[in-house]
């Protein structure tokens, strides 16, 4: 049976993953050395985008618990129920001889940084190999898509904007933005759950038009006057066209089953990790993948039919997974903070 203190080890990894808006969607329980996780039932309902979302944060947990699990000397067989979306998925803790993973310092480290300028220097090609053979452990299936001339990243920061677009035109996009947007506790604070506005990196003098933005009528006119495409530059192609690096983590097989997406999610984690581990800066940009999956969606057929043909021109022969930039700036003076692991615990008592 695992001691109480690598249990709590292992669940304050898992709630330093990334996750949905700072909302996890599961919750954990213990029974001798195996550990389950219960997705949230919301999943079944949630939107596609959302869905994604969603199952790729749970991915980047189960990496998490893999990473600080070496350290224990404790190796994970992962395993769930194929026949039901929500089953449980079955960690079982076996004892090995083994090097601790050394990403795993870099767990409580990993945070988005949205601060508006990255500077360089640029990483050699080594550098950038060393980040790919980080997801090693994970297979062959992962790829590493740089975009870092002007005319590759052109057509990319297009469809970066065009996404994030959506999410000042669209009125359920919209409304899923910002609810998970902590405006109650000011610019100052953190949050232990949803995203503190200090974290988002919006600049002093923005961040009461910024404010207004949630109110939907506002945006909905300004989306009619077309000033939407401006925010949403400013959101994601403006940023990501000056980073030094730009960068597409790309499956080799369709991100179809749930599986797919756990093992997507872990990857994303993996490079997330091995990228704070050189002590880079890290956005991630999820709406261009999330909003071209298939399922229900706020979108008509058209428009997520346009995503779709941009990443097949893009990434041909490959599946999206996520966009990041990356490269150096001094860390947000906020981060969203974190619920206390006990918070997540489904039956047992820490």
């Amino acid at each position: 049976m695992l001691d109480a203190a690598v249990r709590r080890d292992l669940l304050e990894a898992a709630v330093w993953a990334p996750s949905a808006e700072n909302r996890h969607a599961f919750r954990y329980s213990f029974e001798g050395m195996q550990l389950r996780l219960h997705p949230d039932p919301a999943i079944a309902q949630a939107s596609a985008d959302q869905h994604y979302a969603m199952w790729l944060s749970i991915g980047a947990a189960l990496e998490n618990i893999v990473v600080a699990a070496s350290v224990h000397g404790l190796r994970c067989e992962i395993a769930r129920d194929r026949l039901s979306e929500l089953a449980d998925i079955r960690i079982d803790f076996v004892h090995r001889d083994a090097a601790p993973d050394e990403l795993a310092a870099c767990i409580g480290q990993r945070h988005t940084n949205r601060r508006l300028f990255y500077r360089g220097p640029r990483l050699s090609a080594d550098e950038r190999a060393a980040l790919e053979a980080a997801l090693a452990p994970l297979g062959g299936n992962w790829r590493l898509h740089w975009f870092d001339d002007d005319e590759t990243r052109k057509p990319l920061c297009r469809l970066l904007r065009e996404a994030e677009a959506h999410r000042y035109a669209n009125a359920e996009l919209h409304r899923a933005m910002f609810a998970g947007i902590r405006f109650d506790v000011g610019w100052r604070r953190s949050a232990e759950e949803g995203l503190p506005p200090a974290a988002l990196g919006i600049e002093p003098g923005m961040r009461g038009a910024f404010s207004l933005l949630r109110h939907w009528p506002l945006a909905r006119a300004l989306a009619r006057a077309g000033l939407h495409h401006a925010i949403a530059a400013r959101a994601s192609a403006f940023p990501a066209r000056r980073a030094p690096h730009l960068c597409v983590l790309a499956s080799r097989t369709a991100l179809e089953s749930v599986d797919a997406l756990l093992r997507a999610g872990r990857a994303m984690e993996r490079l997330w990790l091995a990228a704070t581990r050189r002590g880079l800066a890290a956005q991630p940009f999820a709406a261009a993948v999330a909003l071209a999956r298939a399922g229900r969606s706020a979108l008509d057929d058209a428009a997520r039919a346009r995503l779709v043909r941009a990443w097949r021109e893009l990434v041909p022969d490959a599946h999206p997974v996520m966009v990041f930039r990356f490269g150096y700036a001094a860390p947000p003076a906020v981060r969203a903070g974190r619920p206390r692991a006990s918070a997540l615990v489904y039956r047992h008592q820490i």
